[in-house]
């Protein structure tokens, strides 16, 4: 069955007012009422404000922009660096606690009006913040059927009605091209009526019958709505008229880019913290070759599933040429995590891959894979190669049981691959001039290797690190670690990103664990985390993207970790040939990295990746680790 717009499209009077309140509460208000600020628009391009608006703000500004975002109350003490720390998470940025230019100019930008979820951003006690905000971000809500339909009700007078139709139309059908089944048609049929469309689209101004009026140009640029139960303003995307509408120039208000934004809410997607991504909060301007990124992808893929062939976005921006391979299908870990069902409709069922905790079965995992964006260049098909798969002697003991996981599809999407194609120029930073500077090309062994957050890549070595691009170009270093983490000891010997977004480095029988470069933990001793005496000294520490379970390796066993209870799982530690590593004793670092989702382990100057499937080294195997990370 079906669910349609039974009850009317509450666009007239105030009747309206209570019912959205308090059953379709509002989902985005693109804004820059910022009255406490300069003008934002003395710049043509709203997205880059003036030297002038920058230097206009204070911490009295950002506290009402707080307040005006719901993150504080009016009145209330609270703790600033911790407070700006908020915003920069949100923000995907470096979490410094500072009121730095890049900080600053999160208050005068324009963005969303909607309030961030306040039990993803609480604070402790102490004002140290407890957790995070997930990448993708999903409302709740979700349409109950594949076959949606919209409708243009009004339009701006700032460019011709065909234009904006072919713009909304094109930006619109992103966000169903990328899963299983949905599908999004106009609806032009003047003998339908509106309550029965999906999604209504108006150019307005000011009070237009929901409780969200827009206040004229320089103000809220546009708000749209949940899917909710699809019914009343459920999905209606609204644009301010006030605001000067523009496409392809960076002048004025770029129409393409906040309806592909909208649009995603009218979906059921909320923010993302990944600043590349169309659901990220603040205003981007022009982007030419406008589309979805892979974190959006994940997102509208975690609602709606993913479709049956490769779908990839396109790009013109590209920094590397990368190298496109096909996996072969393979049957992906099984977890132990809690079941998750996704919900699912009448008319196509896409259930999200069930899971169970259990500490002496198979691990499976509940992720679904994703389809990773590549460019519009010219790529290099990588040569085919057989996989040396051993084939293990079976045990019937828990302990040699490897960890799996299952895929919710037959087929493995296209992965990116480090290649070495690109040349690239390392823009270093220098540290400190008593210390010698490491050329990263002639490193012969890293200490560690750490995805961040933001989808980076972080290499270690010694007093130093490098900052690796999401396409692996060397944006930063070397850097002096202790600069950034200032109660760091170094050398350290493992860094991960745990599940929460907080950093944790071991070095010895201690640990540290930051918030960004905010100190939450530490030094402390490596027990009081959970970990037994015999992991001071780790090789290597990561969480896995088959199961999203942090592991600790050390020698020839490896350790799970439970993030929940701060404690190791009974039945550890077991060898870690179950990983396909027979005779691994020199492990310097293992990571999942966030560009194609696959597994790599790092010894000396080589790296080897693993089929996560199988758990079996691919062949092929090991590379230089410099000459493809880093395309020296």
């Amino acid at each position: 069955m079906n669910f349609v717009k039974s009850a009317p499209k509450l666009h007239q009077g105030l009747s309206s007012m209570w019912l959205v309140i308090t059953v379709f509460p509002l989902l985005c208000l693109w804004c820059s009422d910022c009255s406490f600020a300069a003008p934002i628009y003395s710049s043509t391009d709203p997205s880059k404000p003036s030297r002038e608006i920058i230097d206009s703000v204070t911490d009295e500004v950002a506290l009402k922009w707080m307040e005006k975002y719901a993150m504080k109350k009016p009145g209330q003490a609270v703790n600033m660096s911790t407070m700006i720390a908020r915003v920069q998470d949100m923000a995907g940025m470096n979490i410094t606690g500072k009121m730095d230019d890049e900080t600053k100019k999160l208050f005068v930008i324009p963005r969303c009006g909607v309030n961030e979820k306040q039990d993803e951003l609480q604070t402790t006690g102490g004002g140290s913040i407890s957790r995070r905000k997930k990448r993708y971000n999903l409302q709740g809500t979700y349409w109950r059927k594949t076959d949606l339909t919209y409708r243009f009700l009004s339009f701006t007078s700032d460019l011709p009605v065909e234009d904006q139709k072919n713009i909304l139309r094109k930006m619109i059908a992103f966000w169903p091209k990328y899963t299983k089944e949905m599908k999004i048609t106009e609806q032009a049929d003047p003998s339908v009526p509106d309550d029965d469309v999906d999604i209504l689209i108006r150019f307005v101004r000011r009070y237009h019958n929901d409780p969200y009026p827009f206040d004229g140009q320089g103000g809220t640029l546009a708000h749209a709505y949940y899917p909710h139960n699809g019914r009343g303003l459920s999905g209606d995307a609204h644009f301010d008229d006030d605001e000067p509408f523009t496409t392809r120039t960076s002048s004025g208000i770029n129409l393409d880019w906040v309806a592909i934004h909208e649009f995603g809410h009218s979906f059921g997607l909320e923010h993302s913290n990944v600043r590349e991504s169309i659901m990220y909060p603040w205003y981007k301007g022009f982007i030419e070759n406008i589309d979805l990124t892979y974190d959006d992808i994940q997102g509208i893929q975690a609602l709606y599933g993913k479709p049956t062939t490769t779908v990839a976005p396109t790009t013109t921006k590209a920094t590397t040429t990368e190298a496109t391979t096909t996996e072969a299908t393979t049957t992906n870990p099984t977890t132990t995590e809690a079941t998750t069902t996704k919900p699912t409709t009448t008319e196509a069922t896409t259930t999200k891959p069930t899971t169970t905790e259990a500490t002496t079965t198979k691990p499976t995992t509940t992720e679904a894979t994703t389809t990773k964006p590549t460019t519009t260049e010219a790529t290099t098909t990588k040569p085919t190669t057989t996989e040396a798969t051993t084939t293990k002697p079976t045990t019937t003991e828990a302990t040699t049981s490897k960890p799996t996981t299952t895929e919710a599809t037959t087929s493995k999407p296209t992965t990116i691959e480090p290649t070495t194609t690109e040349t690239t120029t390392t823009e270093a930073e220098t540290p400190t001039p008593s210390l010698p500077v490491l050329d990263i090309c002639k490193v012969e062994k890293f200490d560690s290797f750490m995805m961040g957050r933001d989808g980076r890549t972080y290499v270690f070595k010694g007093d130093y690190f490098w900052v690796l691009s999401t396409r692996l170009r060397v944006e930063k270093g070397p850097i002096k670690i202790t600069s950034m983490w200032k109660e760091l000891k170094t050398p350290i010997n493992s860094a991960y990103t745990n599940r929460n977004g907080r950093i944790v480095f071991i070095k010895g029988r201690q640990y540290w664990k930051y918030y960004g470069y905010i100190l939450e933990e530490g030094p402390r001793d490596i027990e009081q985390f959970g970990l037994p005496l015999e992991l001071s000294y780790p090789d290597a520490a990561f969480v896995w993207g088959g199961n999203k379970k942090t592991y600790f390796f050390k020698g020839n066993n490896y350790w799970r970790y439970n993030d929940n209870n701060n404690a190791v799982d009974n039945g550890y530690p077991r060898p870690i040939s179950v990983w396909g590593l027979d005779s691994w004793s020199d492990m310097d670092s293992a990571m999942t990295w966030s560009g194609n989702g696959r597994t790599y382990f790092f010894s000396g100057g080589d790296y080897w990746k693993l089929d996560d499937g199988t758990l079996a080294l691919v062949g092929g195997y090991p590379r230089n680790t410099v000459a493809i990370w880093m395309k020296c």
